[in-house]
């Protein structure tokens, strides 16, 4: 099962279940010789990429993740992350900022401000906030899945525990375990799973593969396991494409 709602200040972090492995990896071309044509397996497209160091990913994930404060219709809080992508658009989760009168947005060194209306994506735990002030910079998107087994830095704004303070921006490195079947997760797709876990107020937070490119964003933990959920840039790379977004009323 899936444990309830991420980012709720004080609440339960995460939703979860488990289930099988979906996964498409990549196929072969042919290369053709003069006189003889033989065929052979071309170099995977995730393979085809140049690495950044821990301090550039870190500096990468600094500039462009934002906390977000969600304030319901009732007022009441749920905590969040959000991260840039082109447009001047932050990407979070549905659960953050669905039916929300005010969202706050707090940006590494930048004064709180009222994000815009929130939108939320036509399926899926995925929700946009217009950034209120200049753009941050943009993540860009990977343009596949990572691979099982692939490194993986995991970003978001957990919420203090009680008797201590916020610890700010927080990244874990980790790997990616496998890709499950989403509907018992309550999504349409399939999702990628980590081998460690998230706090709450993580809940839209970016996932950066090894290239430092946007992989996907987390939505909740497992249960039993602890492993992080995540939607992967693949959805998320259509819903945009897409424009599949919609206001929700208070």
């Amino acid at each position: 099962m899936y444990a309830g709602r991420d980012g709720e200040r004080g609440g339960p972090l995460i939703r979860v279940a488990a289930r099988a492995c979906l996964r498409a990896t990549a196929g072969a071309g042919l290369v053709v010789f003069l006189l003889v044509g033989t065929p052979t397996k071309t170099t995977p497209a995730a393979a085809d990429f140049t690495p950044v160091t821990a301090q550039v990913a870190t500096a990468a994930l600094h500039r462009s993740t934002a906390q977000i404060m969600a304030f319901g219709c009732d007022m009441e809080r749920h905590d969040g992350t959000a991260v840039a992508v082109d447009g001047g658009v932050l990407l979070t989760n549905q659960h953050v900022v669905a039916g929300s009168r005010l969202v706050d947005v707090v940006a590494e060194g930048q004064p709180t401000e009222v994000g815009g209306q929130p939108l939320v994506a036509d399926a899926g735990d995925v929700a946009t906030v217009t950034e209120p002030g200049p753009p941050l910079p943009a993540l860009p998107l990977a343009p596949e899945d990572p691979l099982a087994g692939t490194t993986v830095r995991v970003a978001g704004y957990p919420s203090a525990l009680p008797g201590e303070r916020a610890p700010g921006l927080t990244i874990v490195t980790t790997q990616v375990v496998d890709y499950v079947a989403g509907p018992t997760l309550d999504q349409p797709w399939p999702v990628m799973r980590l081998a460690a876990p998230v706090r709450p107020g993580m809940s839209g937070g970016p996932v950066l593969d090894a290239s430092g490119r946007l992989a996907g964003i987390v939505f909740g933990n497992e249960v039993p396991t602890g492993q992080a959920l995540v939607i992967p840039v693949s959805q998320l790379r259509r819903l945009l494409a897409d424009h599949a977004f919609v206001p929700v009323a208070c």
